[in-house]
């Protein structure tokens, strides 16, 4: 009588623990199947209270507004299976979809939008939420289109005599700039066959092309007699033995391409690809002049009344000038960097000075006697 006193005491512990098994993520619906509608929008509405899914792309985040998603209880009740971890299903009305896709559209630009699949993006989240899941964080790069990976960003030509330059431009292969770290041309495998003129002319021409990107932080040497290719905004030196490098900074968690091309016999095309840009980058060169400055050099041989400029009741002062001045100037080059959202600012990438030219005049000082 015990024994079966037992197996029954134990039979329906067992189907007790299995109708108390049926759950959604987290969310124990319990043994009574008519109360299952609503334990599941009580411990929902708790469940939405908390949750936190952010889109991220290009250091700009999305906190998404998960209102837009709407539990389906009848379609998740009805495709329950009993004693196991079931998942809820929500659904986006194409209302809701509209103010995402705009949402989208706002903080990481329209031509970044209109290169994502927003489909697989959305499929994605419902299926974050289709688990309860409380915190996620969507790397918008996961969800472009395939041909979206290596969008042309920036594309120049430049201009090349060197016969040894162009030798190396021909066999150069392309290569990456990795994502959230410091490039550095001479830890780059290229840099190992390349000659320094080669090495410098490459470094020049990532120098110009990224005054139209994210890239900072840059770190080079110049020349101080340009080479017959340099120029302001393309004068980096770059010497193996004496470790003058070229670095700058990735700031982007995604990696990016450089190509070079020659396409024809003194033309390179130089290419950064990548990515599209959620903000827009230009850049324009500012020259500002600088005023030479004077050196008067005592003469005291100089009586010659065609070089007096003054004449008091206490002196006369002779002049000849001997050099004429020239004015330097400081070319600036700025970045303008131009949001979605309309805001714009502008850094200073680099500062060039060419040195003013002192003019030498010779001066003598004559007192007058008694004066």
């Amino acid at each position: 009588m015990s024994l079966v006193f037992s197996v029954i005491i134990l039979t329906e512990f067992t189907i007790q623990s299995n109708m108390e098994s049926t759950r959604i993520g987290h969310i124990y619906l319990g043994s009574e199947e008519s109360s299952y509608s609503s334990t599941l929008s009580a411990e929902i509405d708790d469940y939405l209270d908390r949750v936190e899914y952010r889109i991220y792309y290009q250091n700009q985040v999305y906190d998404l507004d998960i209102d837009m998603f709407q539990l389906d209880i009848a379609l998740t009740l009805s495709s329950l299976v009993h004693n196991q971890n079931n998942q809820a299903k929500f659904n986006l009305s194409s209302s809701n979809q509209s103010l995402f896709e705009n949402d989208i559209k706002v903080i990481f630009s329209e031509s970044v939008y209109n290169e994502i699949n927003i489909d697989v993006l959305i499929e994605a989240i419902k299926t974050k939420l289709a688990s309860l899941t409380y915190f996620y964080n969507f790397d918008l790069s996961n969800y472009f289109e395939e041909d979206s990976y290596n969008q042309v960003l920036v594309s120049k030509n430049y201009q090349i005599n060197d016969i040894d330059i162009i030798s190396d431009m021909n066999t150069l292969e392309s290569f990456t700039i990795s994502g959230k770290s410091q490039f550095s041309l001479l830890s780059n495998d290229i840099s190992n066959n390349l000659s320094n003129e080669s090495l410098s002319f490459i470094a020049s021409c990532l120098l110009n092309i990224s005054l139209e990107s994210h890239f900072n932080n840059f770190s080079y040497n110049k020349y101080e007699e340009y080479p017959a290719w340099a120029d302001y905004a393309f004068n980096v030196r770059v010497l193996k033995n004496n470790n003058f490098d070229f670095s700058f900074y990735n700031d982007y968690d995604n990696s990016y391409t450089i190509v070079f091309t020659m396409l024809d016999s003194t033309t390179v095309k130089v290419e950064l690809l990548g990515l599209p840009y959620v903000n827009e980058y230009s850049y324009e060169e500012e020259i500002i002049s600088v005023e030479f400055n004077t050196i008067y050099i005592p003469d005291s041989s100089l009586v010659d009344v065609a070089y007096k400029v003054s004449e008091t009741d206490e002196e006369i002062i002779y002049q000849q000038e001997l050099s004429p001045g020239v004015n330097g100037e400081v070319h600036q080059f700025k970045r303008t960097i131009l949001t979605p959202e309309g805001e714009q600012s502008t850094i200073i990438l680099i500062s060039d000075l060419l040195e003013p030219t002192s003019r030498v005049v010779a001066e003598n000082i004559v007192p007058k006697v008694g004066g």
